[in-house]
């Protein structure tokens, strides 16, 4: 029935101009209420579109959070790299200007925690053929040695460990002495120097080579106090690394090309030894 009234109504506001303004009127007399009848369903659309929206920008923003600490991540480890170019780049600039020995960079992975236990860990092991006894360095000095190897990594005693004694030469003067490790202070101390000997403050101690471990000229220490008792036979003289240790990451490992050379001299010295004992017994 409805739908026979609204064909006729539609048919008549075609055809008949008096429905068609009654249609009209009666539009404009509606409309406030067609406007209140709508205002709700606008106004739920705009709360709808203001939440899909305010999603939509907190999401894309935590994206672009997440872009952007990816990028900071980025940046922080081409910083990294780059640093880690630069020193390594001293590393064999060191190498070449101490004699240009065979070398190999390694990065430290583990630090000792013992208070009085002062070494590290380095990521190359047997495979990598390092050696115990074999010299580490950083871009400034001697580090120390190394005294366990494993498989894939090698532990290192620094320069300062309490069992540590490098044989050094002062590199004015040339007077010799060996440098003991001191982990209380994490300095360097010459072990029974006379007082004669020409050490001074200010002094850079490098490696003399005596011993076979250290190859010659390798920077170790410079002497920060000499102190002289007029009742002592031996100076006190206070030594502190040049090496960076507690800062170093990358380190170098190096192949003395004189390990030939010095065992062959110890095992000569040795053999005078044993022939000079022989003879007093006989």
């Amino acid at each position: 029935m409805l739908c026979v009234i609204s064909v006729v109504l539609m048919f008549a506001d075609h055809t008949n101009r008096f429905f068609h303004r009654a249609r009209e009127k009666a539009s404009v007399i509606t409309l406030p209420a067609v406007y209140a009848v709508d205002l709700p369903v606008r106004a739920v659309e705009s709360v709808v579109s203001n939440v899909r929206t305010r999603a939509s920008l907190e999401k894309e923003n935590t994206k672009l959070k997440a872009q952007n600490a990816l990028l900071q991540s980025q940046i922080q480890k081409m910083m990294t790299l780059e640093t880690d170019n630069k020193a390594l780049l001293a590393l064999l600039q060191s190498s070449i200007q101490a004699g240009g020995n065979k070398v190999l960079e390694a990065y430290v992975i583990a630090v000792s925690e013992a208070p009085f236990q002062h070494e590290l860990v380095v990521n190359k092991g047997e495979g990598d053929g390092i050696f115990e006894g074999q010299p580490v360095l950083d871009q400034d000095g001697v580090l120390g040695q190394i005294v366990a190897v494993d498989p894939l990594v090698s532990r290192v005693m620094l320069i300062t460990d309490g069992q540590s004694a490098v044989p050094i030469q002062d590199q004015r003067s040339h007077d010799r002495a060996i440098a003991l490790g001191q982990p209380e202070t994490g300095m360097l101390s010459l072990q029974d120097v006379p007082q004669t000997a020409d050490f001074k403050e200010g002094d850079i101690l490098v490696t003399s080579a005596l011993g076979g471990r250290y190859p010659y000229g390798y920077p170790v220490a410079k002497i920060v106090s000499v102190e002289q008792d007029p009742n002592e036979r031996f100076s006190q003289i206070i030594a502190k690394p040049l090496a960076h240790l507690n800062r170093s990451r990358l380190v170098l490992l190096v192949w003395p090309n004189n390990r030939a050379l010095k065992r062959a001299a110890q095992n000569l010295l040795n053999k005078q030894n044993q022939g000079g004992a022989h003879a007093k017994k006989a």
